[in-house]
């Protein structure tokens, strides 16, 4: 099952209205089922959007692409999906680490990263851009060390430094769409400010696979609260929905995917049934003048 969000931003730089199509987190793995792409490409086929954005957590761990049998899906799903729009993805957390038993490790499989991009009208924007007229999408990828430290924790220090090391020039007469991982820390007024984010009008993230919240309280409660984060703290803030921060004179907006997969291989095996209860979350956004 698919639940689908809708919502609007508006931006003075869009010349004709677009509708973009986000979902993450599809944590492939060797256990998914092979379904769910079939039922992703039938909505985004459905909704027609002019665009696709995937912001990371595409994979659960490297270790599923050491079969070759993996990688042929995988690419041939998002072959079949560039070919319904324009599609640009960024990396997340799981996607350069492998999960074994001392633990994850840094491990980015370079090859099988440059066969996607090789698709046609699929982007993989690591540390890039592109230009689609009045829109430029950019794609930013954290360091590891942001996501996997002593302290289990995203701190707003090492996001910075990880901004700073890699600026991308932002022109400032198109709507600038950033697609970025993790939305814990990258609304904080302190990263906004910075060099890298400066012409940026809406984020793009993932992450948080919906905050875990039940289905029937997503659909009562609206506002960004979470149940419980990936590093187990519990009522994260920016864990769904759209956030709007004000910084000086502009607004940032930040829509953040309520996840294709909401209990990764990688979690306990006893939680993996509860996959069936949680619907499949692409979000739909409508950008306008």
């Amino acid at each position: 099952m698919v639940k689908n969000k809708h919502y609007l931003v508006y931006d003075e730089n869009i010349k004709n209205p677009k509708k973009i199509a986000l979902f993450a987190d599809i944590h492939y793995s060797n256990t998914f089922k092979e379904k769910k792409f079939k039922l992703i490409k039938d909505n985004l086929l459905c909704n027609k959007p002019d665009y696709i954005c995937v912001p990371g957590d595409i994979i659960d761990s490297t270790n599923v692409l050491d079969c070759y049998d993996n990688q042929e899906k995988f690419l041939n799903f998002f072959e079949e999906v560039g070919k319904i729009a324009p599609t640009f993805i960024s990396l997340g957390s799981h996607d350069f680490s492998r999960l074994d038993s001392n633990g994850w490790t840094c491990n980015y499989n370079k090859k099988w990263f440059h066969e996607l991009n090789n698709l046609d009208n699929v982007h993989l924007l690591h540390n890039s851009k592109f230009d689609c007229g009045d829109i430029t999408f950019t794609g930013y990828t954290a360091n590891y060390e942001y996501y996997y430290n002593d302290t289990k924790e995203e701190s707003s220090k090492l996001l910075i430094d990880s901004l700073n090391n890699n600026t991308i020039n932002q022109d400032d007469d198109k709507c600038n769409i950033l697609l970025f991982h993790s939305p814990i820390r990258i609304m904080d007024k302190s990263i906004l400010k910075l060099e890298a984010l400066k012409n940026i009008r809406l984020i793009l993230a993932g992450h948080m696979h919906n905050g875990m919240i039940p289905p029937i309280i997503d659909e009562l409660i609206d506002n960004d609260k979470g149940l419980i984060a990936p590093n187990k703290s519990l009522f994260p803030d920016n864990s769904r929905g759209k956030v709007t921060k004000f910084v000086d004179d502009k607004i940032i907006d930040m829509v953040i995917s309520s996840g294709i997969t909401k209990l990764a291989e990688c979690s306990p095996s006893v939680l993996h049934p509860f996959n069936e209860v949680y619907p499949m979350g692409i979000e739909y956004i409508k950008i306008k003048k």
